[in-house]
């Protein structure tokens, strides 16, 4: 069967695509039954489709542009088995809450918020940015350790859930409105 990974951003270089297609290519000379669907669009799109190309990776690379539907990007997420989010830089990056939503092993650069609100080797796997071979160790490792990918999965669902979630988030409100409205 095949670990399937998934990238969703821009196809930018601060997104880490030359990065990831690069850890891509290790990671598949390594260990074939690997396949990576790229969500998204940018200036990098027809470089990335190029090395797709060039280095054969046409039937392990699949490249589905924005897609705008939440049922269909649901679907997607559905059929994959981890999440890689490797950007240069990042404010709070809202991929990975989707992607540990969907319950997504997820491997995530250390940038902006990433480390103030998820646990390396906890949540995610958090590695630094710029990195190809941060990259290429943390998604092997996933990719042969299917207990690993599924703790990551379980634990980054449970914190999305309870921070995240719209009824924690109104709950959250509702109290700091509250305190608020004591102090008047």
């Amino acid at each position: 069967t095949f670990v399937n990974i998934m990238f969703m951003g821009w196809l930018e270089p601060e997104k880490g695509v030359r990065e990831l297609l690069g850890s891509f290519l290790s990671l598949h000379a390594w260990k074939d039954n690997v396949k990576l669907s790229i969500l998204g669009r940018g200036s990098l799109e027809n470089e990335a489709r190029q090395f797709v190309s060039i280095n054969n990776l046409n039937n392990r690379v699949e490249f589905f542009g924005w897609v705008q539907e939440k049922h269909d990007i649901a679907s997607i997420m559905r059929a994959q088995d981890i999440f890689v989010l490797p950007s240069w830089f990042e404010g709070f990056p809202n991929a990975a809450i989707e992607a540990m939503g969907a319950g997504l092993s997820t491997v995530l650069t250390d940038v902006g918020a990433v480390s103030d609100f998820f646990s390396n080797g906890s949540e995610a796997l958090i590695i630094k940015p710029r990195s190809k071979i941060d990259l290429t160790n943390a998604l092997k490792r996933l990719s042969e350790d299917k207990k690993l990918r599924q703790k990551l999965g379980r634990n980054g669902f449970k914190r999305v859930s309870n921070e995240f979630a719209v009824e924690p988030a109104i709950n959250t409100l509702i109290t700091a409105i509250s305190k608020e409205m004591s102090n008047v």
